[in-house]
């Protein structure tokens, strides 16, 4: 009995050591990891540019492309949700956040120069092309980064997702780069530590943003957003946790989890990843689209004459005509409550209703 004491005594002296050890030189530690983990994976960065530019090579052409009164670009600046603008430089200036909107637009601009007599039906034609081409890279961005983790067995839904995100931006910060920084992180900082399996550390991290590449219909957090889709396509329990956890929506209970913590910490905190571009223009522009495509119905919004006006388009079938009177008048409300600017915004709810019948000889 006697000797049975002393050996619990001296075990918990020996515990009690080592969690001060811990206690001390933690910090030290884990310092050490992270400069590993940096020094092993450098990655450039890549910026947003709040407003696109293309330019017009000269007068003919410019005549050309906007047509009567300016029609073609009335058309692709209703078809893409931006504000097209002609500057004193000779140059279209797209304005809006969505960059996926900003990318449509312009790739529809530089096919638009190189037709000889562009009409509304060319617009169209071009802009439905440009959508079709957008999908495609978009596919073939999310195959590329999931075989460059190694994670080629993803489905292929989450894989579009991944390569939507490349149009997706936090603070300047690309998200397509942003979740495979992250990933590579995961998985190094789990070879590191080595009590976390690598691959499942670098899906993770890869899939832990994935929730931001969907569109303003689907509510909630892109955490909680993002755990359900992969959910849904597939992927394993332990995974799904660590998504919804990362900002906490949850409540962490795995290495894993801790883990895209801190690497989605290290890759949003490094300098330079995260910086103002657009700076209070940008954020304005951000602040109207959101909140306007945040309401139930809304098909898209335009964001016209450099923010003081919002143009919203609701669906005529799923929002009447009194909704729509009460839409306009919550949005301005919304405005005042959460944004600073100058002036006034005049805030404009479009609901269009079509018939169409044939009469025949």
């Amino acid at each position: 009995a006697q000797l049975e004491t002393q050996i619990q005594v001296d075990a918990k002296k020996k515990a009690t050591a080592y969690e001060e050890d811990i206690r001390l030189n933690s910090e030290e530690i884990a310092k050490k990891l992270l400069c590993t983990a940096l020094n092993r994976f450098p990655r450039a960065a890549c910026t947003e540019r709040g407003v696109g530019v293309v330019e017009i090579p000269n007068e003919d052409v410019k005549k050309r492309m906007l047509g009567p009164d300016g029609s073609n670009i009335a058309l692709l600046q209703e078809l893409c949700g931006l504000e097209i603008g002609i500057t004193d430089s000779n140059t279209f200036q797209l304005t809006g956040y969505d960059p996926v909107r900003r990318e449509i637009t312009t790739r529809c601009l530089e096919k638009l120069l190189h037709e000889r007599s562009p009409n509304p039906d060319t617009v169209r034609r071009l802009y439905e092309k440009t959508l079709n081409d957008v999908a495609r890279k978009t596919e073939s961005d999310g195959n590329r980064i999931a075989a460059e983790l190694g994670q080629k067995d993803l489905n292929p839904e989450i894989k579009k997702m991944l390569g939507a995100l490349r149009y997706r931006y936090s603070f300047a910060q690309n998200q397509h780069y942003h979740v495979a920084e992250v990933g590579w992180l995961c998985g190094i900082l789990a070879s590191e530590l080595g009590f976390v399996d690598k691959n499942h550390a670098k899906r993770a991290g890869l899939l832990h943003d994935v929730g931001k590449a969907m569109d303003h219909n689907q509510e909630g957090g892109h955490a909680v957003l993002g755990a359900d889709f992969i959910k849904n396509h597939g992927e394993k329990e332990h995974i799904v946790h660590a998504v919804r956890a990362h900002h906490y929506e949850e409540q962490p209970s795995t290495d894993l989890c801790f883990l895209v913590i801190a690497a989605d910490a290290i890759s949003g905190a490094r300098p330079g990843a995260r910086r103002s571009t657009a700076t209070v223009y940008n954020q304005k522009i951000e602040d109207l689209t959101r909140i306007a495509e945040g309401y139930r119905g809304v098909q898209k919004s335009l964001i016209l004459n450099a923010g003081r006006e919002v143009r919203v388009i609701v669906d005529g079938r799923r929002v009447s005509d009194e909704a729509s009177l009460k839409m306009c008048r919550q949005i301005a409300d919304q405005i005042e409550d959460e944004c600073q600017y100058p002036g006034q915004i005049k805030v404009v709810v479009i609901r269009e209703t079509h018939a169409e019948a044939t009469a025949r000889a």
